[in-house]
């Protein structure tokens, strides 16, 4: 168990996850989905490990400006 003082000092990182693909059948009986929507990708939070070689892979980003449309912001 995290002492709620380290944790707060390093923050929860965020890592893209399509992997979630594989699974949709699970998926879509879980999060209750109909037979048109299937789920893409998700978000998942945790700790770095600063020392895994996959960890030290960047990919580069395109502006949110130029994949999202938001409505009513």
């Amino acid at each position: 168990m995290l002492e709620s003082g380290r944790l707060n000092r390093q923050g929860v990182h965020t890592c893209p996850q399509a992997a979630f693909a594989w699974h949709h059948t699970i998926i879509r009986n879980e999060l209750k989905l109909d037979e048109n929507s299937l789920l893409l990708c998700g978000i998942a939070l945790g700790y770095e490990d600063t020392q895994a070689p996959e960890n030290g892979f960047i990919t580069e980003r395109e502006s949110v400006e130029k994949f999202t449309t938001f409505h009513g912001l």
